[in-house]
């Protein structure tokens, strides 16, 4: 795991910050913290 995705990660765990995407995403399907949590910070680099 890269240091920025450790950082976005713990970023997350802070502020418990999710995007609505993923809010969305928690609606429809019982979806695993951690994979939503990776998830969101490889998104942030593209």
């Amino acid at each position: 795991m890269s240091d920025n995705m450790k950082e976005c990660l713990d970023e997350i765990e802070k502020k418990k910050v999710i995007p609505q995407k993923t809010n969305n995403l928690l609606k429809d399907i019982e979806y695993d913290t951690e994979v939503i949590k990776k998830e969101i910070c490889e998104n942030l680099d593209e």
